[in-house]
């Protein structure tokens, strides 16, 4: 069964907090797929990352990619690769954000 936010030391996230996840994921969707092809041969590229709260924290991420038929890459694969590198770029933040919470309760 998945922790819950509460479980890991989770505080509530902030609007800026939740806008600077979002495009933390979205960067390094991008980065992934710039690594692997050139920008020009990139058709269309859509990364949407969506964070919703409730007794979990649930973070959905969609890379749409279209590539040039001149790149012998799958499309399909490589999204797949960059949506999970951006979940995994969402997840370490999160950690960040909970370790900081816990450090300053104990402050406090």
């Amino acid at each position: 069964m998945p922790k819950s936010i509460e479980e890991i030391g989770l505080p509530p996230l902030t609007l800026d907090q939740i806008q600077s996840l979002c495009e933390i994921g979205e960067t390094a969707a991008r980065k992934h797929i710039f690594s692997k092809v050139k920008r020009k041969r990139i058709s269309d590229l859509n990364v949407t990352i969506d964070i919703r709260r409730g007794r979990t924290l649930v973070v959905d991420v969609e890379v749409q990619l279209d590539l040039s038929p001149l790149v012998d890459i799958d499309a399909e694969i490589l999204a797949e690769e960059a949506a999970k590198i951006a979940l995994g770029a969402v997840e370490e933040k999160l950690r960040e954000i909970a370790c900081e919470s816990r450090k300053n309760t104990k402050v406090s």
